[in-house]
């Protein structure tokens, strides 16, 4: 059983599905609503569980239902949240979410406590999780000052850092926060937003990530979506294409392939292998609805890659 450090947001997700996503302005009457546990930390945290992975999971969320209703949750999913910070007077995050009929979604979000995860908190972590961890996952959702220090002790253990870097701020370049990441995720709009180009100006992914990997990390995975992904290491470079699934809500896909990729290589995989799990469990998370209520357990991971799909080896 492989060890995963997960640092990052808490969530609850208040989810409307619509026919159609509105426009600026425009108003549209929703068919169903739903509130599900969310925030990308607490999303990565439960797929690296569901895969198998022993997860500590360090985070901040307030006092009030939202707040202890996502600690019961974590628990319950087997995740130790011991270090997660409960903070009054400061309310829980929150997203508001908007999904329509092919699982386009738009979401919104109020960090809440995820702020309060700073440099302090993450300086008082004991030495023990950074020294047994295999794996030290972390977002966007939480401060910059709390990812570079986390990194910076995994480093110092170790442990191979990830960073999915969202949502996207280009601050970690001139902090350079990059040259502490091992493994890149992101997704085609963040990585466009660091190389600073256009679509238009986008014509070779491959090259998107040729310039990410200037940037410090040691892996760049870009995933696609309904394309799948792309992985470039070294001089060697993957593309795989996706699990022909039928979509009915894309919240939390990335989160899903995050957390499995990073169980995976927990568990001594390549990082080839274990984009290939986190591949085919992003394709299943797409089938369901919620951010947490759709990430898959390991044994449907497996059955999908067995009977279907793209190979995606080097």
């Amino acid at each position: 059983m492989g060890r995963v450090l997960v640092l990052g947001s808490s969530n609850t997700d208040l989810v409307l599905t619509t026919d159609h996503l509105p426009t600026e302005g425009q108003t549209v009457l929703g068919r169903q609503f739903f509130k599900a546990a969310g925030g990308k930390g607490a999303n990565q945290a439960v797929a690296a569980a569901r895969t198998g992975a022993q997860v500590v999971f360090v985070g901040a969320v307030g006092t009030d239902e939202y707040g202890n209703d996502s600690l019961s949750g974590l628990s319950r999913e087997g995740i130790d949240v011991q270090f997660v910070k409960q903070v009054a007077g400061i309310p829980s995050g929150v997203a508001m979410i908007m999904v329509d009929r092919q699982g386009r979604n738009l979401i919104g979000v109020a960090a809440g406590a995820n702020s309060c995860v700073d440099e302090e908190l993450i300086n008082s972590l004991p030495e023990t999780l950074f020294t047994q961890a295999d794996v030290v996952v972390a977002q966007l959702e939480i401060p910059r000052n709390a990812v570079r220090a986390a990194f910076e002790r995994a480093r110092r253990s170790g442990a191979t850092t990830l960073l999915n870097p969202a949502p996207i701020d280009r601050c970690i370049l001139d902090e350079q926060l990059l040259t502490l990441v091992d493994i890149l995720v992101l997704n085609e709009p963040e990585a466009l937003a660091l190389c600073s180009c256009s679509i238009e100006a986008a014509q070779d992914w491959n090259q998107v990530i040729d310039t990410l990997l200037t940037k410090g990390p040691r892996a760049v995975i870009l995933t696609r979506g309904k394309d799948g992904y792309l992985l470039g290491m070294n001089d060697e470079r993957v593309s795989a294409s996706s699990y022909p699934v039928r979509a009915v809500d894309t919240v939390g896909a990335g989160d899903t392939f995050v957390g499995v990729l990073a169980a995976r290589m927990a568990e001594d995989d390549s990082l080839f292998e274990s984009a290939r799990w986190a591949n085919a469990a992003a394709a299943l998370s797409v089938t369901q609805s919620g951010a947490q209520p759709s990430i898959p357990h390991r044994e449907a991971i497996h059955a999908l890659m067995i009977n279907d799909g793209p190979d995606g080896t080097p």
